[in-house]
């Protein structure tokens, strides 16, 4: 089995980085049967996305409604999927659903059970009693409102069409027959300060290495982080028609994000490592708040710099002037000279030179 490319945690937003590296994990560590099996793998609503380098070994296919063209793409319909029963081993869809209007949903998950064998991978904001992740992305949106005089594109979908509740969620599984376990992903909280950070460096090129070294730390202490989450902005879910594998992957999420049910060390891992964040945080927007300082004395620099280039063309254009004047005046007395009575009674003097000269 290859390994993950280790530049991915460089280079991916620490959300996008999370949740696929969850999936992969738990595809390693439940339902692969050795290191050497190869899985074929259907991405819905993956064009962008990145689980095939995350899934190095597998044979990815990525299904999207846009005209693209590129190797392991297929253009077509999530509630119409055109390949047969049980043609991929594990599907996947990360951040889909909630842009799908709420009565395509069942048939989304139907036909996302219906071509993979083992089962699906669904990652959605999962609005909760506790955890209002709608009222964040409201919130969120009106930041990017406040920077950019805009709605955000995506935020704006969602709060439309309406993130699903925990409640909805399990109702849309329950009806569906299959078996299903669920982990958070993202505390709301870390979620909020991390994309309103992101939001703020967007149009801002001296503040791109400040949160581009916060998604570094967050993406390197990913499962770490994803333990004992209790307030998350999203929630993964693993749904399948066989319950031996629900309970597989329920065993890793177990060990590896949960610890074993010890409680009291997860709480205590969980404080330690937010802790951390929230110190990595602090310092990541004191870098910003410095880049925003740089952009102010590099534009009050740029504002000398124009002054002086003002100063230069007002100096010139007054030149400009006083030369036109000069340029004028001997032009009046050239025609005053050749208006005068010597000028009218030397022409045939002159006329006389200048056949001599020829």
């Amino acid at each position: 089995m290859k390994s993950i490319d280790s530049n991915l945690a460089k280079t991916l937003p620490f959300d996008q980085y999370s949740r696929q590296m969850i999936v992969a994990t738990l595809i390693n560590k439940a339902l692969r049967p050795d290191a050497k099996a190869k899985l074929k793998i259907i991405d819905i609503g993956g064009h962008k996305g990145k689980t095939q380098e995350f899934l190095p070994s597998d044979e990815v296919t990525i299904l999207d409604v846009f005209d693209e063209s590129y190797q392991g793409y297929v253009k077509g319909d999530a509630t119409k999927i055109e390949f047969a029963d049980d043609f991929f081993d594990i599907a996947t869809s990360f951040d889909v659903l909630e842009h799908i209007p709420r009565p395509l949903r069942p048939a989304y998950l139907s036909e996302a059970l219906r071509v993979s064998k083992l089962g699906v991978f669904i990652a959605v904001p999962v609005d909760g009693n506790d955890c209002k992740t709608a009222d964040a992305e409201v919130l969120l949106n009106e930041v990017n409102k406040e920077l950019f005089g805009e709605d955000h594109r995506w935020l704006k979908e969602h709060i439309d069409l309406q993130i699903p509740s925990q409640e909805e969620m399990q109702k849309l599984l329950g009806k569906s027959g299959a078996h299903f376990v669920s982990v958070p992903n993202n505390q709301l909280a870390d979620w909020i300060i991390l994309q309103t950070l992101i939001f703020m460096a967007s149009q801002n090129s001296l503040a791109t290495q400040a949160v581009n070294d916060m998604n570094t730390w967050c993406n390197e202490h990913c499962l770490e982080l994803e333990s004992g989450v209790d307030c998350s902005y999203r929630r993964i879910f693993f749904v399948s028609k066989n319950a031996k594998m629900v309970e597989a992957v329920k065993a890793v999420i177990d060990r590896n994000l949960i610890d074993g049910g010890n409680e009291a060390l997860n709480v205590m891992k969980s404080e330690r490592i937010h802790s951390s964040f929230l110190s990595t945080a602090v310092m990541a927007l004191a870098k910003l708040g410095k880049s925003f300082n740089s952009i102010k004395q590099l534009s009050e620099e740029q504002k000398i710099s124009l002054q002086d280039v003002e100063h230069e063309c007002k100096v010139a254009k007054n030149q400009a002037e006083e030369y036109k004047k000069r340029c004028e005046m001997l032009q009046q007395e050239l025609n005053n000279v050749r208006q005068s009575l010597s000028w009218r009674a030397t022409k045939p003097l002159r006329a006389i030179s200048k056949m001599a000269k020829g």
